[in-house]
């Protein structure tokens, strides 16, 4: 029964993502297929999740996403769909709580604070910066001196 709810939510997915590749067409299906079936498939929460979110479910997307840690814990789509999800909602701390948990695993990353430049909202490709597109640069700049200092006297 899971797979022709999963199967019919397919097809208004497809239907409507040639038109709009944020749509959450299927949803309702995709929530049934998912309801009825004892074996959760790892593939189908991390889609499901997705969908939630994009549909403004931030919780319940949230919870699919921690089911596909615990059912798939080498899966670093999961891990990396929630480290963002948390990320986006301004939850740092939790998201490197989740990264941690990654490398535990041995799913992805080496280090808590490392990201895919990708994911960086506003940060282009290119060699070379003008100094405008970093304001802040210039108080780091004025900051070092004390910077400096302060590394000094902690290293003792």
């Amino acid at each position: 029964m899971g797979d022709e709810h999963w199967a019919a939510g397919v097809r208004e997915y497809r239907a409507e993502a040639r038109k709009n590749d944020q749509t959450t067409a299927g949803l309702a299906c995709f929530e049934q297929a998912v309801s009825v079936t004892d074996q959760k498939d790892p593939a189908r929460l991390l889609f499901l999740a997705t969908l939630l979110y994009r549909a403004g479910r931030h919780q319940e997307a949230e919870a699919y996403y921690y089911q596909v840690l615990d059912s798939a814990p080498l899966c670093g789509h999961g891990y990396l769909e929630l480290v963002l999800f948390l990320e986006s909602s301004g939850r740092r701390e939790e998201a490197r709580a989740v990264a941690r948990r990654a490398i535990h695993a041995g799913a992805l990353w080496a280090d808590e604070w490392q990201r895919c430049p990708i994911f960086v909202k506003g940060l282009t490709a290119r060699a070379w910066w003008a100094k405008q597109d970093f304001p802040w640069a210039s108080d780091l700049e004025k900051a070092y001196p004390d910077i400096k200092a302060r590394s000094a006297t902690s290293r003792g």
